[in-house]
């Protein structure tokens, strides 16, 4: 019997975590016949694998007090695979660079998604680092209906046209050594200025965009905790849309998810799955970056690097230029569909094979 343990991010609560995950466990169960999967999270989120997804047998907890439990049980796997989405990102706090550089210590194989990633861990490790795609792109959807039906749910047709919208809160105090999760109460007020500002430049973007395609617009925040409190930053962008039709929709759920981007007519997302999901059903796509992996999905998709970065709401209005990329990305006819499609066949290569590796050592 194989088995592998598969220890990420926070998959708890982070769609774009919960998606790598998802999709890990589905590539190895269609490659491994019977394989055994461990994985490592929170409670409810120990209870929703169990049922959803495939190869799960067993779930551990996450944190310190699963350590003991997650060490011994890698000693006992065929595979050990570390994904998550940033995981070595220290806008958030820089005690996370120790923190997953003691879990990647001692394996045998390092990929990053992308050249961005790589231009920057290829510096830091004397071992190789290759590149493979996000394994998002190799996410099963649900049906289409049952992302029409979520749809329906909130108030809005699947069969006129929807721009998505993923923002998350920005300008708060980046690095340091506390995460952001446990200093977030300390300066709630921080950037509230700024933010707003973008708040209200993005309003206006969403209303002119919306007005041409005679669009509605969905609000799909991704990472709905506290501390990170996604559906609060796009109930107050949907406060500030008067006269456009806007709904927000809580899904937690990759596959639906990814089903819902597939009715959209457009994509518009500061955060990065969202747009990986969309683009693999062929949506159009606008980003909203903060460091340079944007651009580099955008290359990856071979796609015109259609962003405007955050910060620079604060040193210019923004407005119109998001208006005018949102409108070039509805009208490009190229098929990021099939450029997903391909990216997601090298990426279930790719993790197909580790299981031979592994092997061979």
């Amino acid at each position: 019997m194989t088995s592998a343990l598969i220890v990420g991010g926070d998959s708890d609560d982070n769609l774009g975590d919960a998606a790598i995950l998802a999709a890990l466990c589905h590539c190895f169960s269609r490659h491994e016949r019977g394989v055994e999967l461990t994985i490592v999270a929170g409670r409810s989120a120990r209870k929703r694998a169990a049922h959803a997804l495939p190869g799960v047998v067993r779930s551990l907890a996450r944190g310190w007090r699963g350590l003991r439990a997650t060490a011994a049980c890698a000693s006992r796997q065929d595979l050990v695979v570390v994904g998550g989405g940033g995981l070595f990102q220290d806008d958030d706090s820089r005690a996370k660079m120790p923190f997953w550089a003691t879990r990647v210590l001692g394996l045998r194989s390092i990929s990053v998604r992308d050249e961005f990633a790589h231009q920057w861990l290829s510096g830091c490790t004397q071992a190789p680092v290759d590149v493979v795609p996000d394994p998002a792109f190799m996410l099963p959807a649900a049906a289409p209906e049952a992302g029409a039906e979520l749809i329906r749910s909130v108030g809005l047709s699947p069969d006129r046209p929807i721009i998505g919208v993923a923002l998350r809160r920005w300008f708060h105090r980046r690095g340091g050594f506390i995460p952001h999760r446990l200093r977030a109460g300390w300066v709630a007020n921080r950037g509230t200025r700024e933010l707003d500002s973008l708040l209200d430049q993005l309003a206006g973007a969403l209303s002119q965009v919306a007005r041409r395609l005679d669009a509605s617009v969905l609000f799909l925040p991704t990472y709905n905790v506290a501390h990170e409190a996604d559906y609060e930053i796009c109930w107050k962008l949907r406060a500030r849309l008067d006269n456009t039709h806007a709904a927000l929709a809580l899904v937690n759920d990759p596959a639906l998810y990814k089903s819902v981007t597939g009715h959209l007519s457009l994509m518009l997302s500061a955060r990065m799955h969202p747009l990986i999901l969309a683009a693999s059903m062929g949506t159009p796509l606008v980003g909203l970056a903060y460091n340079g992996k944007f651009a580099a999905l955008f290359d990856l998709l071979e796609l015109p690097r259609r962003l405007v970065w955050l910060d620079d709401f604060v040193t210019a209005d923004q407005s119109e230029r998001l208006e005018s990329l949102a409108i070039r990305a509805c009208a490009d006819t190229t098929d990021v569909a099939a450029r997903a499609a391909q990216l997601a066949d090298i990426v279930e290569w790719r993790t197909a094979a580790l299981f031979d590796e592994a092997r061979t050592h």
